[in-house]
């Protein structure tokens, strides 16, 4: 084989944990330059039986990026300039990017990504097609899924595929899952193949935006009004929300300028036609009179400066809560977090359910934020230990059978890595999770790629 492995234990050493400390046990580690060399390494991998995982930038926080044997593939060499086509709103890219980057560039020749994961700092595009993310701004703009139109992926085998999203409305050809086979591979967390090459679809980039942190007195009030906002201002592209430990986290760590008593925020960005912020705002500002809310405390993003500050505030609540994690894990605890979902409609009563579940299982360090304008609330428990860990993943599996009675998903956009595969039969019959591990099987018949990710076999 030309392309050799490092094995180097120092180099392997800085590739060997996620977002949140967790750790693999990989012998060696792949570099490759190109399609070829990741052609030759699967070819390999497979005729020895040797795992392989690939890996982006490692900002996964569910363990999907971690290798518990055998090899990672690092894609890191896979940043060549992106070809954007802004008569076609199209940009072709390599999976290695930088997605904070390859937006920046899309913007300076007006194009718009509207995928927004809390990572995009941090994480690639190729990580990000892998795990669908999607981010604040999917309330408006759906998830990474909805962005991509055409992949080349290298199998298992050698063999390299290129798939093209369905280009058609209407089609009654065969099941419905292969009518538009590329939907496989987003989301798969590098368990069927090697993303080397994206086509991504873009919007041009909107004339202006309006930005706000909107504070209430209650949790309630709060999570009643980005129910009635989420029906009375169709519009709007990011409904968050934050609650009073989160807002005393940033207020105490990061120095944000949070008011006392608030017992819950709301984030809010919807866009605007040139020149049309200020109306926007007048707007806001009558429907947050109507819900209770403290409007003389209301932020506004009224520069370009204030609203990358506010998104910078509202991205540090996950971080600090992961840097959190990592300190407790020598004692065997971390940070236990959620992903689940379930209708908007159904988050006001779900949150103090969730609360009361937390509070019966001892847990006091618990914190509730997130893309409530889609019913996907995420709660980040921090476990000081082990035995507070075990408590905490116990309330995360009566979390999920309240999800599971309410039709929602356990995972909306971190997907399920290694950590959250308990968790999958509340959203899947054993049957169903039959068929995703046969297909897996077709696809990677030695189940040399990812090892651990989704499902164990």
């Amino acid at each position: 084989m030309r392309v050799a492995p490092v094995t180097d234990p120092e180099i392997i050493e800085g590739y060997n944990t996620d977002a949140l400390g967790y750790r693999g046990a990989p012998e060696g580690l792949f570099r490759p330059a190109d399609e070829a060399e990741v052609r030759e390494i699967l070819e390999w991998a497979s005729a020895e039986r040797r795992a392989v995982t690939p890996v982006g930038l490692r900002s996964s926080t569910t363990g999907s990026c971690v290798a518990p044997s055998g090899y990672l593939l690092s894609l890191e060499r896979f940043q060549a300039p992106p070809d954007i086509r802004p008569d076609t709103c199209t940009a072709v890219v390599q999976p290695g990017l930088n997605l904070a980057e390859l937006k920046a560039q899309l913007e300076a020749q007006g194009l718009f990504f509207p995928p927004d994961p809390t990572s995009e700092p941090d994480c690639c595009i190729g990580g990000a097609v892998a795990t669908n993310a999607s981010g604040a701004r999917s309330l408006k703009y759906g998830a990474v899924r909805n962005w991509v139109r055409r992949l080349r992926v290298v199998l298992a085998s050698g063999e390299t595929l290129e798939l093209h999203a369905a280009a058609v409305d209407k089609n009654a050809a065969g099941y419905y899952g292969f009518q538009d086979p590329i939907q496989f591979f987003i989301g798969s967390e590098g368990t069927l193949g090697v993303i080397t090459e994206i086509e991504l679809r873009c919007l041009p980039l909107p004339a202006d935006y309006l930005a706000l942190y909107a504070f209430f007195p209650t949790e309630a009030m709060a999570l009643a009004a980005a129910a009635s906002f989420r029906d009375s201002a169709p519009g709007v592209r990011c409904l968050e929300y934050f609650d009073g430990g989160s807002l005393a986290l940033i207020r105490d760590e990061k120095g944000a300028p949070v008011p006392a008593g608030a017992g819950g925020m709301l984030f809010v960005e919807e866009e605007a036609p040139a020149g049309g912020v200020d109306a926007l705002l007048e707007a806001w500002l009558e429907r947050l009179e109507g819900s209770g809310a403290r409007v003389d405390d209301t932020m506004v993003g009224d520069t370009r400066a204030r609203k990358e500050e506010m998104k910078a505030l509202r991205h540090a609540i996950p971080s600090t809560l992961n840097e959190r994690g990592i300190r407790c894990r020598d004692a065997g605890g971390g940070k236990v977090s959620t992903d689940w979902a379930v209708h908007y409609r159904r988050i006001a009563a779900m949150f103090p359910a969730v609360r009361a579940i937390c509070r019966a299982h001892g847990l006091e360090d618990v914190y509730g934020y997130g893309h409530v304008g889609n019913g996907h609330p995420h709660f980040n428990i921090v476990a000081a230990d082990a035995e507070a860990k075990a408590r905490a993943r116990a309330a995360v599996h009566e979390m999920c059978r309240l999800v599971q009675a309410a039709a929602g998903t356990v995972s909306a956009e971190h997907g399920i890595g290694k950590v959250k595969k308990e968790f999958l039969p509340y959203c899947f019959p054993p049957r169903a999770i039959d068929w995703m591990r046969a297909f897996k099987r077709e696809l990677d018949p030695a189940l040399i790629l990812a090892p651990g990710n989704i499902f164990d076999f």
